[in-house]
């Protein structure tokens, strides 16, 4: 889907035993997004959004995201967001407005990304009191270059 501006949004669920309360993923981390490997192509990132049916909770622990860029050229990582407990990348607070059923940006930006980067999540779950399903991302991105064009 694409606006006038040539922003197009993105949904990428997210695998639900990442967000259950039994067993928690040794490494909880999935790519959110990527660009294509084919030559030529350079995409612009603008937003990360959240949302879940159901919302995970742990009354000990909290369930945070970092939302990281690869960058597939020079085999590096860059953090975009650090989640923290009541800020931004916190899946249940998110900032103290994560509601079930809407989506919170939780990331703010611009990142560009040329053939074979992506952007993918970690996830911190220690043991969720409730476990959450029906998680998504939503990104927004516009695409800049394609096939050189």
């Amino acid at each position: 889907m694409g606006d006038k501006y040539g922003i197009n949004l993105a949904l990428v669920p997210v695998d639900n035993e990442y967000l259950k309360q039994t067993p928690v993923p040794d490494d909880g981390s999935q790519v959110v997004f990527g660009c294509p490997s084919a030559p030529g192509i350079r995409i612009e990132v603008l937003s990360v959004s959240w949302s879940a049916v159901t919302l995970p909770t742990d009354g000990t622990n909290p369930i945070t995201v970092n939302i990281v860029f690869h960058d597939a050229s020079a085999d590096s990582d860059t953090t975009l967001l650090t989640g923290a407990a009541g800020a931004a990348g916190d899946l249940l607070s998110a900032a103290g407005i994560s509601v079930a059923n809407e989506f919170v940006t939780i990331w703010n930006g611009l990142q560009t990304m040329d053939p074979g980067d992506t952007i993918r999540f970690d996830l911190t779950v220690t043991t969720p009191d409730v476990a959450g399903e029906g998680g998504a991302f939503l990104v927004a991105y516009r695409i800049k270059e394609w096939n050189g064009q």
